[in-house]
């Protein structure tokens, strides 16, 4: 797991997290402020997966040969 996927999975916990306090606090605006964290955070988690993998795929195979 590198980097970027950590900081993306770590946005995704503190956008739940906001969420779950929105909604116990009745805060509407906190909800969606943790919806848009979360979602944030699964695009950079799945940006870091499709990165690794591109590297793995190109590491593997000689191009050119």
């Amino acid at each position: 797991m590198n980097k970027d996927r950590m900081e993306g999975v770590a946005k995704q916990i503190k956008g739940r997290l906001q969420q779950a306090l929105g909604r116990m606090t009745g805060d509407d605006k906190l909800v969606l402020r943790g919806r848009a964290n979360q979602i944030a955070g699964e695009a950079e988690a799945g940006i870091a997966r499709a990165m690794a993998a591109g590297r793995t795929w190109t590491g593997r195979r000689r191009i050119g040969v």
